[in-house]
């Protein structure tokens, strides 16, 4: 958080002329979709890939800077109401226009619901609202992805008063800064850019708890683990795979398989094996294949919702159009439906322990852990199809997830956080 305070700082200097390129942009040549919070925040999104990080205006250029700390300059041809015309060091000219968006964000605050207003404690000058205990389960919300029980909500509400009658300054302080990190997470648009602001967070919370054990105690923590496992970390890119990573990845390659026409049922053996793969996959793989499986439990979530929104008439064009750009057998068999995945299978596995299983296997016959679930999985000929799938992982599935999500929803849909919690 003090790299990007720096930045800013340093960087952010804009007139008020220039307070005209916040907003959505869409580039048509490119098929570029651009995004410049008020934050300083941007995302892009085109043929050429995605990206998001800071960005900021000196004179008449505007520099980005990516997450991995790259920085790209252009410079401003024409900025008004409704066109941006920017030009690269190369002479080539982007013609953005402005995309008009309905829904309103600052409306969609859950923790600032008039249910929320309550006094819950008072300590001296302090007030400590449902508001703010609400601050923290939303958070929680976003890093699970989906909404707390309410027997959790009293978890953290129990915990919050307990502080906050013990240090009230504190605590106070600790939620206005949780408050503003939220604030500017619900102020983006782009699905990625919020995969990847869960993906920075999840892996300081991580962190966090390695460096410091007794963190698992608190139910803030406590209730996370309940939810998320960390299978595997790279500390260099701040990637981390997950357990709900590992089953958004698998319910995505049945989804595109059943759009094949392939009805694709795996075992809990099956999966397991699966599952064990992906982490070996994420530990030895290139980084578009780290991020691809890092970002999966939030773009399946986003596909999910998204398609259960659809009428069948928008669920079979969808079927209908990705079926002529694959040349797929016709099928019609997931219109109509609702995706409940989730119930399906036991999303939490201990990781070591199967991993152990399938090294005593492996060494029993001869081999070495990867040649062992390479044969395990042959052995299983009736799901080569999700597994070729999987096995061709590349940029190119990274690429697709986020071209399935843009076909589904419409490409002038407005994203937003929502798990869903009826505010």
């Amino acid at each position: 958080m003090k790299v990007m305070t720096v930045f800013l700082a340093a960087f952010l200097l804009f007139s008020n002329g220039k307070a005209q390129i916040y907003g959505d942009w869409y580039e048509a040549s490119y098929q570029a979709y651009f995004s410049l919070a008020e934050n300083g925040q941007f995302s892009y999104q085109g043929q050429d890939g995605a990206m998001q990080g800071l960005y900021g205006i000196q004179g008449n250029v505007l520099t980005l800077q990516d997450m991995m700390g790259n920085q790209y300059q252009y410079q401003f041809v024409l900025v008004n109401q409704n066109r941006l015309q920017i030009i690269d060091y190369l002479n080539n000219v982007y013609n953005y226009q402005r995309r008009q968006t309905t829904v309103n964000t600052s409306q969609n605050r859950p923790w600032l619901s008039q249910q929320f207003n309550q006094v819950l404690a008072k300590n001296h000058h302090h007030q400590w609202r449902e508001s703010d205990t609400q601050v923290y389960v939303t958070l929680l919300s976003y890093l699970i992805g989906g909404p707390l029980s309410s027997s959790e909500q009293s978890e953290i509400r129990a915990q919050n008063l307990k502080d906050f009658g013990a240090t009230p300054d504190l605590l106070r302080s600790d939620v206005n800064e949780v408050e503003n990190s939220l604030n500017q997470i619900y102020s983006l648009n782009n699905v990625e850019t919020v995969a990847m602001i869960r993906e920075q967070l999840m892996a300081q919370f991580h962190l966090s708890m390695f460096n410091n054990p007794q963190y698992k105690q608190d139910p803030f923590f406590k209730i996370l683990n309940r939810h998320v496992q960390v299978l595997a970390f790279d500390e260099a890119t701040q990637l981390n795979l997950t357990n709900q990573d590992i089953h958004g990845y698998l319910n995505y390659l049945k989804f595109q398989a059943q759009i094949g026409g392939v009805n694709q049922v795996l075992s809990q053996q099956e999966r397991s094996l699966l599952q064990l793969q992906l982490v070996q996959m994420f530990n030895q793989g290139t980084h578009e294949q780290r991020q691809t499986l890092a970002f999966s439990s939030f773009l399946w979530d986003t596909i999910v919702r998204q398609w259960n929104a659809m009428s069948v008439s928008q669920q079979q064009q969808f079927i209908a159009q990705n079926q002529w750009q694959t040349s797929a057998t016709p099928s019609n068999q997931l219109s109509g439906q609702s995706f409940d995945y989730a119930a399906q299978y036991d999303q939490t596995f201990d990781i070591n322990s199967l991993e152990q299983q399938y090294r005593n296997e492996a060494r029993a016959k001869g081999m070495a852990l990867n040649q062992y679930l390479d044969y395990k999985q042959r052995d299983m000929a009736a799901n080569n199809q999700i597994y070729n799938m999987m096995s061709n992982m590349s940029l190119e599935n990274h690429a697709m997830m986020l071209n399935t999500i843009n076909n589904i929803g419409g490409s002038d849909d407005y994203y937003y956080v929502d798990y869903g919690n009826g505010y």
